[in-house]
């Protein structure tokens, strides 16, 4: 979760990556605002530790690698992210601290977070040439909104509800198990939460 930080003036990129090198805080960068990175609840921080886990798992053997919540992605030249999780396939870059192609992203969802991570966000990482797959999974039931690029290069959506395998395609052929990630945790069914009054995305 990020929220804004009114800057002094607005920041360069240069000026972005510096304070990003000294401060104990992470920061987002959007055109020369940068938003700070808040705390999140341990639901949100259960689910990320259980991703990293299957996705790792997805991956072994393979040229794929897993990164978790403090890995930046550059998605446009003045533009980066810190996504909750992500899978990177191919040699490593050069610069340690930044990745720019991902074939996987993951943001577990918050209500703070919902407008960027389903509109902002998801327009700018549908757009990265090397992206495979989005999803955006919900903390309040257990449901995980899956994108999928196709062989023609055009975006399909579709939705899972409390069970059932999630095509990742990364590496090509992997699925992730939503009893797995959800296993344990107390997130209520989608049942349970509809007749809480929470807001399903269908």
């Amino acid at each position: 979760m990020a929220h804004p930080v009114p800057p002094q003036r607005t920041l360069s990129v240069a000026d972005y990556l510096a304070l990003e090198a000294e401060s104990s805080v992470r920061h987002e960068y959007v055109d020369g605002q940068i938003y700070a990175m808040t705390g999140a609840t341990r639901t949100h921080n259960r689910l990320v530790a259980r991703l990293a886990r299957l996705l790792d798992a997805a991956c072994d053997g393979t040229d794929c690698r897993t990164h978790v919540e403090s890995m930046r992605l550059q998605v446009a030249p003045r533009v980066f992210y810190y996504p909750d999780a992500m899978v990177v396939c191919g040699p490593e870059g050069a610069d340690p601290l930044v990745e720019d192609a991902p074939s996987l992203l993951v943001e577990v969802l918050s209500p703070s977070s919902l407008v960027t991570d389903r509109v902002e966000k998801m327009t700018r990482y549908l757009a990265l040439p090397s992206l495979a797959a989005y999803l955006i999974v919900h903390q309040e039931y257990r449901g995980v909104e899956v994108n999928v690029r196709d062989a023609g290069g055009a975006w399909t959506r579709s939705v899972l509800h409390d069970a059932g395998a999630i095509p990742l395609r990364v590496p090509p052929g992997a699925v992730l198990s939503l009893e797995a990630l959800y296993a344990d945790l107390a997130v209520p069914t989608v049942a349970e939460a509809r007749a809480a009054g929470a807001p399903i995305f269908d």
